[in-house]
């Protein structure tokens, strides 16, 4: 009796990546042998394999999987000052994508204000959302949105002011070490960020 096509596709994917041999993913039907060669590149930690891939089409994006780092981020950022109830409301929108070749483990965000502003000095952000971008793993892509209010004196002008120095700080696990690095914040405002936080 024969295999359903997924399982018997996992089965030939799982065997070419156990032996790092990419020739087994020629018993992949054509439309997928070319997902089963990344699976075998990506577990293999070892840039010359590129050479062995038997669709040369592939091995382009091979080598450039290689030519990145093991871990690297791309961040973007959007805010959008206004005030409800007296009370002063930034709202933010935070893309982060993981864009390197190695996973990383329990990563968290941070937005980072100035001091001396009377925002919060550091809010943790929750993912609400994965990106649509189609990443391969081990990279993925997460947007953060919320908002963070506070009372305060200044005026949403001077609000704005201050956020040009607000930065992101990322916090992740690499090999069983923890790792931080900060990334600067973007600031936008206008009515294609965020609607206007009503009074």
């Amino acid at each position: 009796m024969s295999l359903p096509e997924s399982e018997r596709f996992d089965c030939i994917a799982r065997f070419a990546v156990e032996t790092l041999n990419p020739d087994v993913c020629h018993l992949a039907d054509m439309w997928v042998d070319d997902t089963c060669l990344q699976a075998v590149y990506q577990a293999a930690d070892d840039p010359t394999i590129c050479e062995r891939l038997y669709l040369k089409g592939v091995r382009p994006t091979c080598r450039r999987y290689y030519q990145r780092p093991p871990v690297d981020f791309v961040t973007d950022s959007a805010f959008s000052v206004g005030s409800k109830m007296n009370r002063c409301v930034v709202e933010y929108r935070v893309a982060v994508m993981h864009w390197g070749n190695q996973a990383v483990e329990d990563l968290h965000a941070y937005l980072i204000f100035p001091e001396g502003t009377g925002i919060p000095a550091e809010v943790e952000l929750e993912a609400t959302m994965t990106d649509p971008v189609d990443l391969v793993e081990p990279n993925q892509g997460l947007i953060y949105e919320g908002e963070v209010t506070w009372e305060t004196e200044q005026s949403e002008e001077e609000i704005r002011g201050t956020l040009d120095g607000a930065q992101i700080r990322l916090h992740w696990t690499f090999e069983s070490e923890r790792h931080d690095q900060l990334f600067p914040a973007t600031t936008e405002n206008g009515p294609d960020v965020f609607p206007a936080a009503e009074s």
